[in-house]
């Protein structure tokens, strides 16, 4: 019987980490928690904390391609 190995773990970043991915300042990002425009975050007590996946998908959600327009 073969055994089955466990999915990796979900990375997730902490809001410093996400606001140097993104090279905003972490109250921007407070911002956008409160307006509901940053990407979706996990709440746990007073942390939040950002999946690596939901940030690839806002990103990706959030582009501008520039080549259309023209």
């Amino acid at each position: 019987m073969k055994r089955s190995t466990p999915p990796p773990a979900e990375q997730h970043l902490t809001l410093a980490q996400l606001a140097e991915r993104l090279q905003v300042t972490e109250r921007t990002i407070y911002e956008w928690n409160v307006t509901g425009f940053g990407p979706p975050y996990i709440r746990a007590g007073r942390m939040c904390r950002y999946r690596l996946s939901d940030i690839e998908t806002w990103e990706q959600a959030n582009l501008i391609d520039r080549g259309r327009w023209r």
